[in-house]
């Protein structure tokens, strides 16, 4: 093992972790972009009414990360409407910037939206479409993860055709339950989009996070090699895993995209 090697495995364990956390909130944000130009005028209105939601889910995300990590919570708002800033929201919280905790935890704080938000969409579902979310946890925690680069693309799909197809299972459009989800389930992921504040603030718990990520690798690079494959196959195990988990909230997105695309096309006439 070489030192390039070394530099493909420490960039595949991010890629797998980090990397698709980043992967997943850019394409909810693209999505979000993409449905709100198409309301035209209305998506103002449409983000401010959805946000009722959303944004309360948005924001005790970020406060559950900040007590996880340990940051002083100084000011939480969970939904400001009126706000003169055009603000729906916002958690203010301050933290020691020597400790590395601290430190670390502003990347899991800025993120903290996708995660809460998607954990959030798993628990309705549970509750209200249960014959979905049991496919979906069947899906996500019937077959082993791959171990190999090769095999990555398949166990990925093949995840994302089981909570697509739990998401539209025939018997669903006879139930108003499943209706009630999708009220729910769309506001929540308009607003699981990460500002540009928290994308600064995660900026630099990503920095200290890779760099400890990057001193563990050294040390098995040079005490145990063979250790640092195993870290690597472990993270595209955790990975695989975690397409799972954000499947359900980049699914209600591709409904937002699909719905987008006849609401421009009747706008252009």
């Amino acid at each position: 093992m070489d030192f390039l090697d070394l530099l493909c495995q420490f960039g595949l364990q991010l890629l797998f972790t980090v990397g698709l956390i980043v992967i997943v909130g850019l394409t909810i944000a693209g999505a979000k972009h993409f449905f709100l130009r198409s309301c035209g005028r209305a998506g103002n209105r449409v983000e401010i009414i959805s946000g009722a939601i959303g944004t309360p889910i948005h924001e005790l995300s970020h406060a559950l990360f900040c007590l996880i990590f340990g940051h002083k919570i100084v000011e939480l708002r969970l939904y400001t409407p009126r706000d003169p800033s055009g603000t729906l929201g916002y958690v203010s919280h301050s933290y020691h910037k020597r400790n590395l905790w601290h430190r670390i935890g502003n990347f899991f704080i800025g993120v903290g939206p996708l995660i809460g938000g998607s954990a959030v969409l798993l628990l309705l579902m549970w509750l209200l479409v249960p014959n979905a979310s049991e496919a979906l946890f069947d899906t996500a925690l019937g077959s082993a993860a791959a171990n190999d680069l090769a095999a990555i693309p398949s166990a990925i799909g093949e995840r994302a055709w089981g909570v697509l197809s739990a998401l539209f299972l025939p018997e669903n459009f006879s139930a108003w339950q499943w209706y009630l989800f999708l009220v729910l389930a769309i506001p929540i992921v308009l607003h699981m989009k990460i500002s540009g504040a928290d994308l600064k603030s995660g900026l630099i718990g990503f920095l200290f996070l890779a760099g400890i990520w990057l001193v563990c690798d050294l040390l098995l690079f040079f005490i145990y090699p063979k250790g640092l494959y195993a870290l690597t196959a472990g993270c595209m195990y955790v990975g695989v895993f975690l397409s799972s988990f954000f499947l359900l909230a980049l699914g209600i997105a591709a409904i937002l995209v699909l719905v987008s695309i006849p609401m421009r096309m009747l706008r252009r006439r």
